[in-house]
């Protein structure tokens, strides 16, 4: 990885910080685990990984827009260019009028919704609700506690830490 010069407003210290941090977590390690390596909070943890990512998100955005403006223009392009075949009642012309709209609709989002209802990994059966805590107001003994419990009735997922939440569910 090339060495870059720290974000404007973080010194040096900071930003190779911040850098450590997002390679353990790209490597898989629990926001905890991190923490305890780095000293520092959990949630300081998890707020420099979510930062980063808020970071990459503005940038595909970006790029997200400007490949739709070319899917754009070439969507008018191709109907500029059959239009008068519709005009004429050319029913090929007519069907790819249709299909090339269809595209626009989606690309810009002007569809209703497509409702989706949540199976089990066979498709037959409604999944199970999924039920969330905020668990942010917990001492750490009580946190401790509750991962206890947790772990005497279902013990962790096969090949690793499952300690991936941060201490604030909303950080961002």
């Amino acid at each position: 990885m090339a060495k870059q010069l720290p974000p404007p407003g973080e010194d040096v210290q900071t930003a190779a910080r911040n850098e450590k941090i997002l390679d353990l977590r790209r490597r898989g390690w629990s926001f905890r685990r991190i923490a305890g390596s780095v000293g520092i909070g959990r949630s300081t943890a998890c707020k420099v990984v979510h930062a980063h990512l808020d970071i990459i998100a503005a940038e595909c955005s970006e790029h997200t827009h400007a490949i739709r403006a070319q899917e754009i223009e070439r969507l008018d392009a191709a109907t500029e260019a059959i239009w008068d075949r519709v005009k004429g009642g050319d029913l090929p012309a007519i069907g790819t009028l249709l299909r090339l709209s269809a595209q626009r609709a989606s690309l810009l989002g002007l569809n209703a919704p497509t409702k989706v209802a949540a199976t089990d990994p066979t498709g037959k059966h409604a999944a199970p609700a999924v039920v969330t805590f905020d668990l942010s107001r917990l001492s750490d003994a009580k946190l401790a506690q509750l991962e206890a419990l947790h772990s005497e009735i279902q013990p962790p997922a096969a090949g690793g830490d499952d300690d991936d939440s941060p201490d604030d569910p909303n950080p961002r």
